[in-house]
């Protein structure tokens, strides 16, 4: 895990490669109860068969807004048992997101206990009162923990923070040192890798890749949360060759 300061340091060298972004297999009456053994196997399958670095867990593709406080903290402490199990190097992070300051600050506690090396904040699902309010809520969380942050920056939080508001988190809150682009939209990554040097970038849009924004160092050789696990087999690893390439 790494602390605050040393998150941007540990940022630089750390997140690499494809980054699995863990569905939940719900199962039971009505879906309601959690298929821990094929959550399990899911783990293994990723970080076992298939030799990727590291996992992204209780976010999107996860479905958190389906999920109790302790389900997804459950959630997390399994992936970190079963991932560390396969390799103890696996990097494990956490979207910790929550509708209340509170309950995010609850599971990023969590997951620095737990033992995950980072956790990201989505964009604040709630009002805000646009870029400043997101500002004051990373310093929040920030305030009261010890892990490296990460900012999720997706349009499915209902407010997409501009460049100018992602570089002043970035410059005034030390603890971030990594965002997540799930906007589409390169030409603000550039902008905001201009603003913020040292910020590693995950773009979602492959396109800039072939285009060879990592070269140019704008963007980070990582994929931070993808599910990478449903382009390829242990027998055949085009995407993590392609990756590599």
């Amino acid at each position: 895990m790494a602390t605050a300061g040393e998150a941007r340091a540990w940022a630089r060298n750390a997140l690499r490669g494809i980054g699995d972004s863990l569905y939940t297999p719900f199962c039971g009456a009505d879906g309601d109860d959690i298929d821990w053994d094929a959550y399990r196997t899911l783990i293994r399958y990723c970080v076992g068969d298939l030799g990727h670095p590291m996992l992204w867990c209780t976010s999107g593709i996860a479905e958190f807004w389906a999920l109790t406080m302790d389900e997804r903290k459950r959630l997390l402490e399994v992936a970190i048992e079963e991932g560390r199990r396969a390799n103890p190097d696996v990097v494990v992070q956490a979207c910790t997101s929550a509708m209340t300051a509170k309950d995010c600050l609850e599971l990023t506690l969590h997951a620095q206990q737990a033992g995950a090396d980072i956790a990201y904040l989505q964009t604040p699902m709630m009002e805000t009162h646009g870029g400043e309010g997101v500002l004051r809520f990373f310093s929040y969380i920030a305030a009261r923990t010890d892990i490296a942050l990460g900012m999720f920056n997706s349009p499915s939080s209902g407010y997409v923070l501009t460049p100018s508001e992602s570089a002043r988190i970035y410059h005034e809150v030390p603890a971030v040192c990594a965002t997540k682009e799930g906007a589409f939209r390169p030409e603000s990554s550039r902008r905001l890798h201009q603003l913020a040097p040292d910020l590693v970038v995950w773009e979602c849009d492959r396109t800039v890749y072939r285009a060879g924004w990592l070269r140019a160092g704008i963007v980070c050789p990582a994929q931070l949360g993808t599910a990478g696990y449903l382009f390829e087999t242990p027998q055949r690893r085009l995407f993590s060759e392609y990756w590599e390439l």
